[in-house]
């Protein structure tokens, strides 16, 4: 019948013209839908930054290299908002995303914030663990980061602390933690960096 098919076009009309009006007239959600066209690049899991920052990866093959460089023997390691430093088995997805995550908010905090403390130590890792999607440290329920140890006393704030509270025996329960307290403080990714840095730098 002419009036279906005219009510068929209508209704396709309609929702090309919806389709096609998205990306003036909600161009947040056609950013969520594709966040490339809009110029993000994923460094981890929910989490894009308008441009990646220019950093150096310096990936080792072997351990003496590692050594050599002053790794101490951590997979991966940030420096500052500049360069990372990867061992040989730290060339995983998960820990570069961490380590890139590290660097993206280096770079918002800045140097000078970054020596004066502004980022907390167990924010700046907690963030890093969650972003790179690291399920050693959280639980998935229901495709959804839950906890799985819960802080049980006051966390690292300082660079400093976080290094006296990282041994061999307590990293796991650590980065458990942090990511325990990020969840508790910002939910799960993807997150909004002002929100995350809201009175940091």
């Amino acid at each position: 019948m002419k009036w279906a098919k005219r009510a068929l076009y209508g209704v396709f009309g309609i929702a090309l013209l919806f389709a096609v009006s998205i990306p003036f007239t909600m161009p947040q959600a056609a950013a969520y839908a594709c966040p490339s066209c809009y110029g993000f690049e994923r460094i981890g899991e929910g989490l894009y930054v308008e441009a990646v920052p220019s950093v150096a990866l310096l990936a080792c093959d072997t351990v003496e290299c590692d050594r050599r460089l002053g790794g101490r023997g951590a997979k991966a390691r940030a420096y500052g908002e500049k360069f990372i430093l990867v061992a040989p088995e730290g060339r995983t997805e998960t820990i570069i995303s961490h380590e890139f995550a590290h660097i993206v908010l280096h770079e918002r905090v800045g140097s000078v914030g970054l020596l004066r403390g502004d980022l907390p130590a167990w924010k700046n890792e907690g963030i890093a663990v969650l972003v790179s999607g690291d399920t050693r440290y959280f639980a998935i329920e229901g495709g959804t980061p839950a906890c799985t140890t819960e802080p049980d006393g006051p966390l690292p704030e300082t660079v400093r602390e976080w290094g006296k509270a990282m041994r061999p025996d307590t990293h796991l329960i650590l980065y458990a933690q942090v990511a325990c307290m990020v969840l508790r403080a910002y939910g799960p990714p993807p997150y909004d960096l002002r929100t995350l840095l809201q009175g940091h730098g």
